[in-house]
């Protein structure tokens, strides 16, 4: 149909508008919305965020290693945290560039390797499919050998362009002696 102006009786007219309405067009870089971060609550999955703090708050993780997870193909003793988010983006599917940055350095890895060894400052990939959804990113912390709180901030960014950031104190409580220590950070499981 092609729209222009002309003279018509007014009903018509209506009708003709309501078939010419734009569609507002779709976002240039993904729209975040809903971004909820902190522990993770087990649904068998560790798949939604328990509670987030206050916008600007960072969120209080008690890393007591009390889940299980993989970590380099080996079993260890960890605590589940991650955000997670609706989108809506302007392309079918999009990687968000993530960068991940503490006050105490780790190991980083995923459940098959290690990926890198006593950094503080760490990048990851968030790869959201469709046109919009919801995202829950999956992440872990191994056992400290020793208590500490770590200070952690983690953003994503699409095309240099940063959408959010998220930022989390973390309490380590040092391993048991039936649960050995891992000293470890996972990469973000996708």
């Amino acid at each position: 149909m092609t729209c222009r102006s002309t003279r018509i009786p007014a009903l018509a007219a209506a009708a003709l508008v309501a078939g010419c309405a734009t569609t507002p067009p779709a976002p240039q870089h993904p729209v975040i919305a809903d971004l909820l971060y902190g522990a993770l609550c087990d649904h068998g999955r560790q798949d939604a965020v328990c509670a987030s703090p206050a916008s600007g708050q960072p969120a209080v993780i008690e890393a007591t290693g009390d889940s299980s997870c993989t970590y380099a193909k080996k079993l260890v003793a960890c605590t589940w945290y991650g955000y997670s988010f609706d989108y809506v983006l302007g392309e079918d599917g999009a990687n968000l560039d993530c960068e991940q940055v503490s006050d105490v350095k780790s190991n980083h890895g995923n459940i098959d390797t290690v990926l890198d060894t006593n950094t503080a400052v760490s990048g990851y990939t968030v790869h959201l499919n469709g046109r919009k959804g919801h995202h829950v990113q999956r992440q872990y912390l191994g056992r400290s050998p020793v208590d500490r709180t770590e200070h952690m901030k983690q953003s994503c960014s699409y095309r240099g362009e940063k959408l959010f950031e998220v930022e989390f104190l973390i309490h380590h409580h040092a391993a048991k002696p039936d649960k050995p220590s891992q000293g470890v950070s996972s990469k973000p499981t996708p």
